[in-house]
């Protein structure tokens, strides 16, 4: 399960990477101007900025971004803080039991309760667990429920984790994602309120820049992280999308190996017009 992205002040550290992969597969030769947004926020009549400018050093072609995260569901960032607190305390009440040994704990993903029923929860999970250790360390799951969510907790192998660059040892949390079936096969209307609503505030911070190419890059969280430019592209299909957008691409930092995390870009089809 990933992180939400934090935003604010100087944006480089998302959009360089970006850059970096338009320089590569295209073969220009764009390098930082500004940030724009933290550059223009004290002028006197300060209007809506994209996040970022650069320039073609050979051609002096002037490229614009601006970086949008699409999250769902709305509470998506809530309940993700939810779920790592519940692990963190799972984990810190389970940490001298481990005692050089790997062992997970299997969570619902998207908890939605008062920090008290969280930390009643995490508390119930660790007691339940001291109580059949035994059982663990003969090799079986020792199952729960509480306040209806359910939990396994079992010994895994360390060979496995070493394989997959995590600790060898301690207890992992781990989340079983849903099926998003109903994602793929008729998105909400109100993911497409939002995303219209992300068009249009990128479309006024684009006006100022008509002359120079201009890319949105939407950056997919949620329950649509890993639904692919394709999904993204019938999406756009059910809102209007703004002339003053040249091009809209995802980008997001995720898993490329079972070890390795990079930046994965992928370009949007832009909806034909009728």
């Amino acid at each position: 399960m990933a992180c939400l992205p934090e935003s604010g002040g100087c944006e480089r550290v998302r959009t360089d990477p970006f850059v970096h992969f338009l320089n590569r597969t295209e073969g220009k030769n764009f390098t930082h101007d500004e940030c724009l947004d933290v550059a223009h926020q004290n002028s006197p009549q300060p209007s809506p900025q994209p996040e970022a400018s650069y320039v073609d050093t050979e051609s002096s072609e002037r490229l614009v971004i601006e970086r949008k995260s699409l999250v769902w569901p709305p509470d998506y960032a809530k309940k993700h803080k939810n779920d790592h607190h519940v692990a963190e305390a799972i984990s810190r009440g389970l940490r001298t039991l481990s005692n050089g040994k790997a062992f997970a704990i299997q969570l619902p993903p998207g908890l939605d309760g008062t920090r008290p029923e969280l930390d009643t929860f995490a508390q119930h999970v660790v007691i339940t667990v001291q109580s059949q250790f035994s059982t663990v360390q003969a090799g079986k799951v020792v199952r729960g429920q509480h306040a209806g969510w359910s939990w396994l907790f079992f010994a895994e192998d360390p060979a496995l984790r070493m394989e997959f660059g995590e600790p060898e040892d301690g207890v992992i949390a781990r989340w079983q994602v849903p099926a998003n079936d109903d994602l793929i096969i008729q998105p909400p209307t109100e993911l497409s309120s939002e995303l219209s609503r992300l068009l249009k505030s990128c479309a006024r911070k684009f006006q100022q820049y008509l002359q120079a190419r201009r890319v949105l890059i939407i950056d997919p969280q949620g329950d649509i992280q890993h639904l692919g430019e394709s999904w993204l592209a019938r999406l756009l299909e059910s809102v209007s999308l703004p002339v003053e957008i040249g091009e809209i691409w995802t980008g997001s930092y995720e898993w490329v190996t079972d070890i390795v995390q990079d930046w994965v870009f992928e370009k949007v089809s832009r909806p034909s017009v009728p």
